[in-house]
């Protein structure tokens, strides 16, 4: 997988798949919100389209997409990530982790290979203000150490991640999942949304 925002010309050249930057104009038309790292020129031009105001328009990415798509046809992959380490998160300025379903709703229906960027899939936030350090601000207001920041833990059970067996979880509010990779039974208490009379599930 080559980085070079250029599908159209990447995936010809004989990588398997090339990806929008976050930081390209592609990318930025769908998430810059203008909050996280702003610099001369760099901006997004108008209104995202994950915007909660629901002011932006996808022309921008779908002109794009339209174009790179029929230049690639069926010899590789258009990559789509959530961010990457040197552009915003999605949960950035007014945009909070609460809003990013659609975000990944798109990300993981849109006819691309999609990418996840640590931490976006718990709704990390990107952190504004932090200090230059080891070169991080690489052109004056974009500071890429607010995407940068160490997975967000807390003081419980596997520092806030899964708490040990099973791993249970919905898909869609509709489909109830339950992950056992251990050799021994478990159980798990009735999740609430789950019917009354169907008891624990083992």
């Amino acid at each position: 997988m080559s980085e070079w925002n250029s599908p159209a010309v990447a995936v010809p050249a004989g990588f398997h798949a090339d990806f929008y930057l976050a930081v390209g104009a592609e990318h930025r038309s769908l998430l810059d919100n203008g909050s996280g790292m702003v610099a001369s020129g760099r901006g997004a031009g108008g209104s995202c389209y994950f915007s909660p105001d629901g002011s932006g328009s996808p022309e921008e990415f779908l002109a794009a997409w339209r174009a790179d798509t029929a230049a690639v046809g069926g010899t590789g992959l258009i990559a789509l990530f959530s961010s990457d380490h040197d552009f915003a998160r999605p949960a950035c300025g007014e945009r909070t982790a609460d809003q990013l379903g659609p975000v990944f709703a798109f990300l993981l229906t849109w006819p691309a290979l999609p990418g996840i960027h640590c931490g976006d899939e718990i709704g990390m936030r990107f952190v504004t203000g932090p200090p230059d350090t080891e070169g991080s601000q690489i052109w004056p207001g974009w500071n890429r150490a607010g995407s940068r920041t160490p997975m967000q833990r807390d003081d419980g059970p596997n520092a806030g991640f899964a708490a040990g067996y099973p791993l249970v979880y919905t898909r869609g509010g509709t489909h109830l999942v339950v992950i056992n990779p251990s050799r021994d039974p478990a159980s798990f208490p009735r999740p609430w949304a789950w019917p009354e009379s169907a008891g624990p599930v083992h």
